[in-house]
C-alpha cells in the first residue's frame, strides 16, 4: 500500500473482518475511499487528503470517534464537528456516515432480522442544507422509531438511492440536492415551506420502503424528481399524502397522471394548495374519472411545463 501514492480510488467494502488499512495515511491522492461494511476501528487524519470527494463509511460501526447522537443532531451535524479532519475536506461531495450505534437488523413490519452491514431499504437520508452528509435508511428509521416526534418540527430532507444510479442511467448527486432545493425554495410558491417540513424523493426505480407511513405522512411539501416507480402519483397511497400542501413533480418520465379514479373520496380530503409538474413526457392528464371539484378547492397555484402529451387538466365542472 505504501507504494500506491498515486492511487485515486480505493474500495474494500464488504471485508467484514478487516480492522485496519495499512499505510492508508500515504494515499493522499485518493478521490474515493470506500470502507463500507468493514470492521475498521480508526482511520488516519484526513485533512491533507485535499482531493477526496467521496468518503463512504456506512456499516463501519466499530469506527471510533462517532458517538451516538439523536437524529436531528446527526442530520444537522456540520462538518466542523466531525472527527478525523473531515471538517477540512473542502472538496468532499459525498459523506456516508457510519452507524452511530450497533444496528443488528431492520425492525420493520415487512423485514426479518438481517446482518448489520446489510441494508434492506437501499436508500439514504440527507439534508438540503448539508447535502453531502447522509445516513442509511435503516439507521434513520430505527432512530425515528425511538424519537417519533423528531419529524413534527421543521425539516428539509432528501431521500436518495444507495446505489447512485437508476435503470435509466441517471447518476444521483448529493450536490444536486443543494442546487435544486435552493432554486425551488426561492420561488414565490415554495418559499413559505422553508419554515415548514419538506421532503425530496430523488432517483428511484422502486418506491423506497418505509418512507410512506413513517416519513412522507409528516411532510407539508414533497418533491419527486427523476423517479420511475409509478404511473400515477396517487399510487403511493393517498393516506400518506393527507398532510401535504405542495407537490413538485419533475422528470418522472413514466408518470401518466396525478390522481387516479377510484380514490375520489380520499382525494377530496387532501389540502393541496400548490401543484407543479415539469418535464413529464408521458403525462396525459391530471386526474382520471369523476373527481369532484371540491378535491381541488384549496388549490392556489398550478404550474405545468414541458408535458407534451397533456390533454386534460380538469373537467369542465
Amino acid at each position: 500500500m505504501s507504494n500506491l501514492k498515486s492511487l485515486r480510488q480505493l474500495s474494500i467494502r464488504g471485508c467484514q473482518h478487516l480492522q485496519t488499512v495499512p499505510n492508508l495515511e500515504v494515499l493522499m491522492s485518493l478521490e474515493v475511499l470506500d470502507l463500507f461494511g468493514t470492521a475498521v476501528t480508526h482511520i488516519p487524519a484526513l485533512e491533507n487528503f485535499s482531493n477526496l470527494r467521496q468518503l463512504l463509511l456506512r456499516g463501519c460501526s466499530n469506527l471510533k470517534g462517532f458517538i451516538h447522537v439523536e437524529m436531528i443532531d446527526l442530520l444537522g451535524t456540520t462538518v466542523k464537528e466531525l472527527p478525523y479532519g473531515i471538517s477540512k475536506l473542502t472538496h468532499l461531495e459525498c459523506l456516508d456516515l457510519p452507524h452511530t450505534g450497533k444496528i443488528q437488523g431492520a425492525e420493520s413490519r415487512n423485514m426479518k432480522s438481517l446482518p448489520e452491514v446489510e441494508d434492506p431499504y437501499q436508500w439514504s437520508m440527507s439534508r438540503f442544507d448539508n447535502p453531502h452528509i447522509a445516513i442509511s435508511g435503516i439507521q434513520f428509521l430505527q432512530i425515528l422509531k425511538k424519537n417519533p416526534s423528531s419529524l413534527e418540527t421543521r425539516f428539509h430532507l432528501c431521500i436518495h438511492p444507495t446505489n447512485e444510479k437508476n435503470k435509466n442511467g441517471y447518476t444521483y448527486s448529493y450536490r444536486n440536492d443543494h442546487i435544486f432545493g435552493d432554486i425551488l425554495f426561492r420561488t414565490a410558491e415554495f418559499d413559505r415551506f422553508k419554515e415548514q417540513r419538506s421532503l425530496e424523493i430523488h432517483g428511484f426505480d422502486l418506491f423506497p420502503s418505509g418512507v410512506g407511513d413513517d416519513v412522507l405522512c409528516n411532510a407539508d411539501c414533497v418533491f419527486f424528481i427523476n423517479n420511475t416507480f409509478n404511473k400515477w402519483f396517487s399510487d403511493i397511497g393517498v393516506s400518506s399524502l393527507q398532510a401535504i400542501k405542495g407537490y413538485w413533480i419533475e422528470r418522472c418520465t413514466k408518470m401518466e397522471g396525478v390522481f387516479q379514479a377510484g380514490k375520489e373520496d380520499d382525494i377530496a380530503e387532501l389540502g393541496l394548495e400548490i401543484l407543479g409538474i415539469s418535464n413529464a413526457k408521458n403525462l396525459s392528464s391530471i386526474h382520471s374519472g369523476n373527481v369532484h371539484c371540491r378535491s381541488f378547492q384549496k388549490l392556489k397555484c398550478l404550474y405545468l411545463d414541458c408535458c407534451p402529451k397533456l390533454s386534460t387538466v380538469f373537467s369542465s365542472s
